[in-house]
C-alpha cells in the first residue's frame, strides 16, 4: 500500500486511510512548517511508514523532509514508468511548444534497444510524423519492418554513436545520444500533467500521485493530458 503525507490540521478528521483516484492510501500526518517540531514530526512518520512496510509515497508539494523518510527506504513513487508509458503524449506536447507539424516533423526514438515502451511509442507516432529515426542498440531492424508492414513507414536508422539528425529526440532509457535538435529524456522528464476530471490531488504534487496510481493500475495512459514539457535544446553529451 502507497503512502500519503499530509499536513496535519487541527480542527480536520485524521482518517487513517484514505482512496483517491481509486486507490487507498496509508495518511502519514506531519505539521506544517519548518524547525526542530516540523523535523522530528517527519521523522516519526518515517519510521512508521518503515514499520508498516510502506516503500513509496506521495508528499505534499515543495514538502522539506522528504530526505527524513528516504533515509527510512520511503521514496516518492518512480515517475519514469509514467513519462514511458505517456511517450506519445508527451511527444505531441513537445512538438507543439517546438511549433512543429507532424506532416514536416522529424522525430527520433533512441534508447539501447527495442523496448516494450519504445516500440508502443512507435506504434503509435509513426503514422503521424513524416520522418522517422530509429537509433537504437539493437532491435532496430525488426522494428522498422514492423512499422513499414503496418503504416508504410520508411523508418531510417542510426547506430548509438551516430548523430541524430531531428526535430525531437525522445530517449527511452540512460542512453547517451548526441542530437541537433531537442532532445527529450523521458526517464527523468520534468512534465507537467492535466489531472483528470474529478481527481483531487489532496495537495500531494500531480506528478507524484499520478506515478503512484499507474503503479497501482488505477490509471490508463492514454486518459491523461500533458500541460507541458521541459525541453532541453542540445543533445546529450556523448562524452
Amino acid at each position: 500500500m502507497p503512502g500519503f503525507v499530509a499536513y496535519r490540521e487541527d480542527s480536520a478528521e485524521r482518517p487513517q486511510f484514505r482512496r483517491i483516484g481509486g486507490v487507498r492510501f496509508r495518511m502519514l500526518y506531519v505539521p506544517r512548517g519548518e524547525g526542530f517540531r516540523a523535523e522530528s514530526a517527519a521523522r516519526a512518520a518515517a519510521r512508521r511508514a518503515q514499520r508498516e512496510g510502506i516503500a513509496r509515497a506521495v508528499f505534499p508539494k515543495d514538502y522539506p523532509y522528504r530526505a527524513a523518510f528516504a533515509r527510512r527506504g520511503v521514496l516518492p513513487p518512480d515517475a519514469a514508468a509514467l513519462h514511458l508509458a505517456c511517450a506519445p503524449a508527451l511527444a505531441r506536447r513537445a512538438m507543439a511548444q517546438l511549433g512543429l507539424r507532424g506532416e514536416g516533423a522529424r522525430l527520433a526514438l533512441a534508447g539501447a534497444r527495442a523496448a516494450a515502451a519504445l516500440c508502443a511509442a512507435a506504434t503509435a507516432l509513426a503514422p503521424q510524423v513524416r520522418y522517422l529515426t530509429l537509433c537504437l542498440g539493437s532491435g532496430g531492424e525488426a522494428l522498422a519492418r514492423r512499422l513499414r508492414a503496418a503504416f508504410g513507414v520508411a523508418a531510417e536508422l542510426r547506430r548509438p554513436d551516430e548523430t541524430i539528425h531531428a526535430d525531437l529526440t525522445l530517449v527511452f532509457d540512460d542512453l547517451p545520444v548526441a542530437a541537433d535538435g531537442a532532445v527529450l529524456p523521458l526517464v527523468a522528464a520534468a512534465a507537467e500533467y492535466r489531472l483528470p476530471e474529478g481527481l483531487d490531488p489532496a495537495g500531494a504534487g500531480e506528478t507524484e500521485l499520478l506515478a503512484a496510481l499507474f503503479a497501482a493500475g488505477a490509471l490508463r495512459p492514454e486518459t491523461l493530458a500533458v500541460a507541458r514539457v521541459a525541453l532541453p535544446r542540445e543533445g546529450l553529451d556523448k562524452r
